[in-house]
């Protein structure tokens, strides 16, 4: 498994697949906010011992230098992507996912697209409601399930 994040640069997109870690991102990570959901479900990409990329929109120390940079870094990877999996632990105010909601918009219609959120999460009816009706799937409400059904996507 291949960790990449934002301030990695930007990769090319090649043979080994890569799947991009779209959801919210608590703010001030790293500096006692909530724990950000994408160490989770990393956990979880290592116990099944998925073997391509993880594209993760955050930089690696946590603090984000560049904001133009950061949106070019997160718009060029969901495209290279094999895979956009869209966790939405929605937590007013602390985990609003306004651009996750941007995100959600610009790619639902796509395959390559794969969508959850817990029970408790706030304000995810309208992102329901549109997940099911262009790619007629229901929402996962585990992110263990979802990762797994990701990783069955890419098939490694």
């Amino acid at each position: 498994m291949h960790l990449i994040y934002s301030d990695s640069g930007l990769l090319k997109k090649d043979s080994t697949p890569g799947i991009f870690l779209a959801g919210p991102s608590p703010r001030g990570y790293g500096k006692g906010y909530p724990k950000d959901w994408r160490d989770d479900a990393i956990k979880i990409f290592e116990e099944l011992k998925f073997k391509g990329k993880i594209f993760i929109p955050r930089p690696s120390n946590g603090h984000m230098d560049n904001y133009h940079g950061q949106i070019e870094w997160e718009l060029h990877h969901l495209e290279i992507s094999n895979v956009i999996l869209f966790w939405v632990p929605r937590k007013y105010p602390e985990m609003k996912g306004m651009t996750t909601n941007v995100e959600f918009g610009m790619w639902t219609k796509d395959p390559k697209v794969i969508y959850g959120r817990p029970d408790w999460a706030e304000q995810t009816r309208y992102l329901d409601h549109i997940y099911k009706k262009y790619l007629n799937r229901n929402p996962h409400s585990d992110l263990r399930t979802l990762v797994e059904c990701s990783k069955m996507m890419v098939g490694v």
